[in-house]
């Protein structure tokens, strides 16, 4: 199963993005907000793995996660 995750979506953007991977057939398992605080701790030299459980970024990676049903 493949599938499409969009990363670093903005709102201004979403309805664009999402529409045009829609027309190429494409099925979005989700899509990843574009986070300051990962540019931060990019910034910083931080790993991303330290993220806050509640930064939307790692949110929205677990939810895609939790929808593909991975075993």
């Amino acid at each position: 199963r493949r599938v499409l995750i969009i990363n670093r979506l903005s709102s201004e953007r979403a309805d664009e993005l999402l529409g045009l991977a829609r027309d190429l057939g494409l099925e979005v398992a989700g899509t990843v907000p574009d986070d300051p605080l990962v540019f931060q701790y990019d910034l910083e030299g931080r790993p991303v793995y330290q993220l806050p459980a509640d930064s939307a970024a790692v949110v929205a990676v677990f939810s895609i996660l939790d929808g593909l049903r991975i075993p």
